[in-house]
């Protein structure tokens, strides 16, 4: 039995060894008409993701910045007290 599964396994093995360039043809094929088929779908997801990014580094910039004219205002404030 085991032995059965071990040819199996190697046959398979050397089938994708020796026709992966069809395996990957296949692959891409199927990817181009999914892309086809669903394009529009994923791009619109895709550009979503995008803009929620885009979103994301700005609000952390503002906060950023936010926070080091507060740092540096308090910096001021507290040299300012101790002249």
């Amino acid at each position: 039995m085991i032995q059965k599964q071990l040819v199996q396994a190697t046959k398979e093995i050397l089938h994708f060894l020796f026709y992966w360039d069809e395996y990957i043809i296949n692959q891409l094929f199927l990817s181009a008409l999914l892309i086809l088929l669903f394009g529009r779908t994923f791009i619109l997801a895709g550009l979503e993701i995008v803009k929620k990014a885009y979103r994301f580094i700005l609000e952390a910039l503002f906060q950023k910045e936010h926070y080091d004219s507060e740092h540096v205002f308090a910096l001021q404030t507290n040299t300012g007290d101790r002249q």
